[in-house]
């Protein structure tokens, strides 16, 4: 079965857009999701870092004693352990990977120009205002990474909602479209719209 419980999480009220990432840290966790700490939307950067979505090397470092995430998708982090990483530092954002996260698939869409699809039943979704989106769905397949000229089926890790992007604006879910507030799609009845496979023909 899926990891996660859309019924159970259509019992819960829906988070408050702006709501701060560490109010919202216990949502995230009871999801059974394999979570990672990224950086900062205002951080220094080293070569190659992206503000607010590469992972947080230094904090991985000073309570891991290395940088490597894979012991975070193969074990997923302790709820205590999430919060340990808001108190060292509370600024920093939070992102999934979808891959080790069971039941999970997530479509991060940042050319919406290219691919903005209409579901037959809305699905769970994110974005920021002048960004893409990311849609959620379950899905009982391992679904592996795929590049596309619209973005990423499965991206290694997606950011998550209450997470603040360096424009300093927040991810949120979009109205409506919160987990507390529709199922997650099954994966395999979004194909078609998202030009995963061709249209049968009638």
């Amino acid at each position: 079965s899926i990891g996660l419980s859309s019924t159970g999480m259509r019992d819960r009220l829906p988070v408050e857009p702006g709501t701060p990432l560490i109010e919202r840290l216990h949502l995230y966790t009871s999801y059974g999701w394999a979570l990672v700490p990224l950086l900062p939307a205002y951080s220094e950067m080293e070569a190659g870092d992206r503000p607010g979505k590469s992972p947080f090397m230094d904090l991985l470092r000073d309570i891991y004693g290395d940088t490597r995430t894979d012991h975070l998708k193969k074990a997923p982090a302790f709820p205590e352990e999430i919060v340990y990483w808001f108190e060292n530092d509370p600024d920093a954002n939070l992102g999934v990977f979808p891959s080790a996260s069971p039941g999970l698939v997530v479509v991060d869409i940042d050319e919406l120009e290219i691919l903005n699809p209409d579901l037959v039943t809305p699905t769970a979704s994110s974005g920021r205002d002048g960004g893409g989106k990311h849609l959620y769905f379950e899905c009982r397949d391992d679904i592996a990474r795929q590049k596309f000229d619209w973005g990423d089926l499965n991206p290694e890790y997606a950011v998550l909602p209450g997470s603040v992007h360096e424009t300093g604006l927040r991810y949120e879910w979009l109205p409506g479209l919160s987990p507390e507030e529709v199922p997650f799609m099954p994966f395999e009845d979004a194909l078609t719209a998202l030009g995963l496979v061709e249209e049968a023909d009638e």
